[in-house]
């Protein structure tokens, strides 16, 4: 299931979290680690939250 949900990044570029996870795996190949799906969990979390979350509450939410 696609997430519908656009992220408005600097200079009003728009990406959709398909996109973003594109470059997270890219980024994470190019520095030479290993891509997990607890990875991409967190950054699923950050994606669709608004605002700022402390490490608890990302950890909370992987969890659920």
């Amino acid at each position: 299931m696609a997430i519908q949900k656009e992220l408005l990044m600097k200079k009003n570029l728009i990406i959709t979290y398909d996109e973003y996870i594109i470059k997270f795996k890219t980024m994470i190949k190019s520095l030479g680690l290993n891509n997990s799906t607890q990875r991409e969990n967190v950054l699923k979390i950050l994606f669709e939250c608004s605002s700022h979350l402390s490490a608890e509450q990302i950890q909370l939410r992987v969890k659920q």
